[in-house]
This record gives structure tokens, C-alpha cells and sequence, in this order.
């Protein structure tokens, strides 16, 4: 079970290289923000899981996140990349502050996994808006 899940891992750990590259190269013109919330809700649910005494299950979720936190760092090496907050941009941003919240308060992983879900799930929307009007900007295949 545990290889299944390493593979599993590893696999979409390569497809986030590729955008990675693809962000090194200046091929690609990422958002910093949509992908540091990618990033970032991925990782509160990986801990929150953690802290509910998931191990080897969370791997996928962990890597997840940590994908688009490197390509939300190689960001910062293509010119250009940009920073550009929307209603969903700080939508997400409430929903996460919310999920650590909530977690605290509560004690209850479960709700900031469920939080975090919501937060990736709103971070998609403009990408897929951004790749529909500046294709350019993006690379299809990726």
C-alpha cells in the first residue's frame, strides 16, 4: 500500500515539475497568488491530517502542495509572472485564514480539511478563467 501511494506521489510531484520548468523557461505566465493558495491548502490539510494521526495517506495531499509552492517560488524568477488579487483570490485567502481558525478553535482537523478543500477547490476558477482568455499565457498541455 505504502508504494502505491509513494508512486502515486512521485507521479504528480513530476507533473508539477514540468509546469516548474515551464515557469523557469518563461513559458508559462503563473499568478503568484492562485498558486501560493494551491499551495497552501493542500499543506493546512496535510498538517491538519498529520495532527489527526494520518501518516503515509497524507503523502499525496502534502505533495500536492508542495508542487505548486515551488512553482509559486520559481514565480519569482519569471518576469513575467504577476500578482493579481480577484473576489475568488481573496475569497480563498478568507477560507484558509478560516480553516487555521477553525482548526484551532475546535481542535478538529476534519474542519480544516474541509475548509482547505473548499479554498483549492475556488483557486481553480481563475486559472481556468485566465486560460480561456490568454491561452498564451498558459501551455494546454500542462
Amino acid at each position: 500500500m505504502h508504494l502505491i501511494v509513494i508512486l502515486g506521489s512521485l507521479i504528480g510531484l513530476a507533473f508539477s515539475m514540468l509546469y516548474l520548468i515551464a515557469t523557469l523557461k518563461g513559458e508559462v505566465q503563473p499568478n503568484k497568488v492562485n498558486w501560493l493558495i494551491w499551495a497552501l491548502a493542500p499543506l493546512i490539510s496535510s498538517l491538519a491530517a498529520f495532527s489527526a494521526g494520518v501518516t503515509w495517506a497524507v503523502l499525496p495531499v502534502f505533495v500536492s502542495g508542495l508542487g505548486p509552492l515551488l512553482i509559486f517560488l520559481a514565480s519569482f524568477f519569471n518576469k513575467d509572472a504577476y500578482w493579481e488579487m480577484g473576489k475568488i483570490d481573496y475569497l480563498c485567502g478568507v477560507l484558509a485564514l478560516l480553516a487555521l481558525i477553525a482548526w484551532a478553535l475546535t481542535k478538529d482537523a476534519n474542519v480544516a480539511i474541509i475548509l482547505s478543500l473548499g479554498t483549492d477547490i475556488l483557486a481553480a476558477i481563475p486559472t481556468l478563467i485566465k486560460g480561456w482568455k490568454y491561452p498564451q499565457t498558459e501551455n494546454g498541455w500542462l
